[in-house]
């Protein structure tokens, strides 16, 4: 009876689920769906362990198994597998699960700061948002979805946003600065911006509305700092400085679709939908992931490994609101206060906070196969309050 070597390529993801599984190929982004019952569960369970380095030995009759044959035969025909015969001259294939292994767990922190060991804890540190004030024009409830002003009447100190920037120097991946809210009449904005600048970059942010009443003001800034406008209407497309960088508000299909013409003709650079607390069917009609969405992932491997690991819209930032309280995420809990060091509020946010290593491993997403392709949790699920933005999984 004749033997086969069965085996996975290492470049494939295999998950499954109860009687659900999937494949993923990290480089030709082919997805196999299959129902894991039967002979192929047995022999999918063998893939999975470890030992096996996803390679098992398939005899003639069990070849035989129509729903395993047909599986095997569709893995091989996307390239996610090969099928050898064991005729005593060909050796067993040797393939290594894609499987996640983090050089810097939280357990390695923790007994850091036990030794009293800085460490490099703050190189997780990749962007600081400061809140320098509010605006007339601002949005609370847009400022917990994306960089928004806030309406806040307060005014967040030149000198302790300077002071906190430079005691984060320490991280060599703090590459950006951004400064939110009505920058035209923040007195000591040249001076911040100056001292600002010899550390890492500088963006700004700033209502369309706050910067038709200052348009002087406004060109002068777009020539020192990534300028950004942020509008509700396409109206923003208009007397703006050559270098700024335009991005409209949508809260309706229309509005996409409109934007999206306007996108096209390179008039607007950026596109972001916001949750009004009304448009719901919009996000449903337009934004939720469908199944079929899934085939048009082109994930690599490392993309997966972070999902798994880290929040990518939160993980190495950390937003400063006008009244000094610091957030890891604008929509939890603050973990401290810019008085504190940069240091202590990430050690505090690896170890005890609950934004930057969000990841779907939470009902109902831990409990679907496409768990590690979708994107990971967003600031939508949290002004919306729906776990999964999705249309495969229910709630």
């Amino acid at each position: 009876m004749k033997k086969y070597w069965f085996t996975i390529l290492p470049q494939c993801f295999l998950w499954t689920k109860d009687e659900k599984g999937l494949v993923y190929n990290t480089e030709n982004h082919n997805t196999i769906k299959f129902t894991n019952s039967g002979l192929l569960m047995k022999k999918v369970t063998q893939l999975s362990a470890m030992d096996n380095l996803y390679c098992i030995h398939l005899n003639e009759k069990e070849f035989g198994d129509v729903n395993l044959n047909i599986w095997i035969q569709n893995l091989i025909d996307n390239g996610c597998a090969l099928l050898i015969e064991d005729n005593g001259i060909n050796q067993r294939p040797l393939s290594l699960p894609p499987k996640l292994k983090v050089q810097d767990e939280v357990d390695f922190y923790q007994w850091e700061h036990q030794q009293g060991i800085g460490g490099n804890i703050i190189e997780n540190l990749h962007h600081i948002i400061f809140n320098i004030n509010g605006s007339e024009f601002g949005n609370d409830f847009y400022a917990r979805q994306t960089l928004y002003p806030t309406t806040s009447s307060k005014k967040l100190p030149a000198k302790d946003i300077l002071q906190f920037t430079m005691n984060a120097r320490t991280s060599p991946f703090l590459a950006k600065v951004s400064l939110i809210g009505n920058p035209f009449v923040y007195n000591d904005l040249d001076w911040l911006i100056n001292s600002l600048q010899k550390i890492c970059s500088i963006s700004v942010f700033c209502t369309w509305e706050d910067a038709q009443n200052s348009l002087d003001v406004l060109k002068s800034l777009a020539t020192k700092v990534n300028l950004h406008i942020v509008a509700k209407n396409k109206a923003a497309l208009k007397n703006l400085p050559p270098k700024a960088i335009c991005t409209l508000l949508v809260t309706s299909k229309q509005e996409y679709e409109m934007a999206s013409q306007y996108n096209e003709k390179k008039e607007l650079i950026n596109i972001i939908p916001v949750y009004t607390g009304s448009n719901l069917k919009f996000f449903e009609e337009c934004l939720y992931m469908e199944e079929d969405n899934m085939s048009n992932l082109f994930l690599s491997k490392r993309e997966i490994f972070m999902h798994q690991k880290l929040n990518i819209q939160d993980f190495g930032k950390l937003t400063v609101m006008a009244d000094g309280q610091i957030y890891a995420n604008v929509n939890h809990e603050a973990i401290g206060n810019i008085k504190d060091t940069p240091h202590a509020i990430v050690y505090r946010e690896i170890t005890e906070g609950h934004s930057w290593l969000r990841i779907r491993d939470n009902k109902p997403c831990c409990e679907c196969i496409y768990q590690w392709l979708c994107p990971t949790p967003s600031h939508y699920e949290d002004v919306i309050g729906k776990q999964n933005l999705c249309n495969i999984v229910n709630s």
